[in-house]
């Protein structure tokens, strides 16, 4: 496992890789099983989920999953400042 891998966060949409979320098996695998930086719903077999997706795009569907728990405008400011700096939109 590299110290990319580490991280404690999906490097494409943010989603944290807390315990609950390694337990439900949410963090995606490389085509060699190892861990990948990513969860399932963006990366699978080594692969994006949505190869054409943008950075503006995964910051507008983020901003709709979250806004019911943190309201629009909180969301949108969150994944404005998140987003961006995740490895995969680098």
């Amino acid at each position: 496992m590299t110290e990319e891998n580490t991280m404690d966060c999906c490097q494409s949409c943010g989603i944290p890789f807390n315990e609950e979320h390694r337990a439900k098996g949410l963090i995606a695998k490389e085509e060699d099983g190892s861990d990948a930086i990513y969860c399932t719903l963006c990366y699978k077999d080594g692969k994006f989920t949505y190869p054409d997706m943008t950075a503006q795009d995964m910051i507008d569907i983020s901003v709709q999953a979250i806004a019911p728990q943190f309201g629009e405008e909180t969301a949108k400011e969150m994944m404005e400042g998140l987003i961006p700096t995740l490895l995969r939109w680098k």
